[in-house]
């Protein structure tokens, strides 16, 4: 809670100090100070003067949780505090708006409060659904409409929607001027012409996040934003998936989720983005999709000649010969490669090691002309298996410009066998490097 003091005067010998320091700060340091404390303790501000009980009245940033906040609320509950929260409030804009709901009975009063803050310019709205389990609670949601006002709102710069099997419907006209993020977890698409149509509505986007979403219903996931910076996917792969025209992407970020056994028309979905890669800076692919790309033969066909501006790739791969290739098509497209992490899927099984085979690191001298520029390495989960170490002893030892390879191992594998590591860590001392100042870290988790 943000304290204001004063010193008065006791006796002679007393330094005088008449200065309240936070009051007279710049109003928009308070407002930033503000803007980082719980409802509960921006309302206890009150108490301190006149002018911080004023300030409730045009508070700019407004953040409601039905769970953190839920004994700020007095006997009318959560609806009644944030109506009368509302209804306080002067014409002043809304900067930020934020709405955490656990109970269905709120689902009648939120179309009014994104309203209220589409009528006050709100610039940053975030509406999340929690802790509905209920059968008749999740069909609630499924089926509430929001506002039509959201949809066409002139202010709106970043919108983020939780909302579990929400399915998302939208009204014949949409429009966001002026909105730059735009965040969709767990909502439902069943529309192909009206999924289109929302990112199409959205002339400034920056950045887009797609997590658990169900794209089920869809025959076309399309995506194609001209001014589209950053693209995070989290989910299954749609029926059809296809980036066009992403001239300014520069990170790009695919975590597919497998259902049941893998297929060559599945497999081909998820080579089709591979096309938007070629002026991205930073790639992120999670091991499901490696598996995808691994089933392709002709991979080196799907993927750009060279994306010159891919500094930065991370990768979440299986410790099999299908994965090494992979990742070694990958990195041939990258010639000016600074920056890689790799984080080895252990999960696999002993059999299906057997069947598609271990890799050989030495397939990356296959690329050793892309190990030039490299500057950092990171690998994650290390296990410090002979497979792991040879990976180190090719990228270190042929990584020219090379600072520092950093590799994160289980704290408790080093405490299990802590004379082991003290020997793995001197052997690869040993491996030659051509960079003079590369280091190895081994950190520990």
């Amino acid at each position: 809670m943000v304290r204001t003091s004063k010193v008065s005067k006791k006796n002679d010998n007393d330094v005088v100090d008449e200065e309240d320091r936070i009051s007279n700060l710049p109003q928009l340091v308070i407002d930033h100070i503000i803007s980082f404390l719980p409802m509960k303790d921006t309302m206890r501000t009150t108490i301190l003067s006149r002018k911080w009980r004023d300030y409730l009245y045009f508070l700019p940033n407004l953040s409601f949780d039905d769970i953190l906040d839920a004994h700020t609320f007095g006997e009318g509950g959560f609806d009644d505090f944030v109506d009368k929260t509302l209804r306080l409030r002067d014409k002043s804009n809304v900067n930020k708006l934020k709405l955490i709901i656990t109970k269905t009975s709120t689902c009648g009063r939120l179309n009014t409060w994104i309203s209220y803050a589409v009528a006050h310019n709100v610039q940053k709205l975030n509406v999340g659904f929690d802790f509905f389990e209920r059968e008749e609670d999740r069909e609630i949601v499924a089926q509430m409409r929001l506002p039509h006002c959201l949809f066409t709102s002139k202010s709106l710069v970043k919108l983020k929607l939780c909302m579990p099997d929400h399915i998302l419907k939208f009204p014949s006209n949409i429009q966001f001027p002026v909105l730059k993020t735009l965040a969709l977890s767990e909502i439902t698409f069943f529309d192909n012409h009206l999924t289109t149509k929302l990112f199409s509505s959205c002339p400034l986007l920056q950045n887009l996040k797609i997590d658990s979403c169900d794209v089920s219903r869809l025959n076309v996931l399309f995506i194609s934003i001209p001014t589209l910076e950053k693209l995070c996917y989290y989910g299954d792969i749609p029926q059809e998936f296809t980036l066009n025209k992403l001239p300014s992407l520069s990170e790009l970020s695919l975590h597919f989720i497998r259902h049941g056994p893998t297929t060559p028309t599945r497999d081909y979905r998820a080579t089709k983005v591979l096309k938007a890669i070629n002026n991205a800076s930073m790639l992120q692919f999670c091991s499901k999709y490696m598996e995808s790309l691994s089933a392709i033969s002709n991979l080196s066909t799907c993927l750009p000649t060279s994306c010159p501006k891919l500094k930065h790739i991370r990768l979440s791969i299986r410790p099999t010969e299908k994965h090494m290739r992979v990742m070694v098509s990958l990195m041939k497209t990258c010639p000016c490669l600074k920056f890689l992490d790799i984080s080895f899927d252990h999960n696999t099984t002993v059999n299906a090691l057997n069947r598609e085979g271990y890799w050989d690191a030495k397939e990356l001298s296959a690329v050793v002309c892309m190990l030039n520029n490299l500057e950092k390495v990171c690998i994650y989960t290390f296990e410090a298996s002979e497979v792991e170490l040879d990976m180190v002893r090719v990228i270190i030892g042929n990584a020219h410009v090379l600072k520092k390879m950093v590799l994160n191992t289980m704290k408790k594998m080093c405490m299990s066998n802590p004379e082991k590591c003290l020997q793995i860590c001197e052997k690869m001392l040993t491996f030659p490097r051509p960079s003079s100042c590369a280091t190895i870290d081994v950190v520990t988790r």
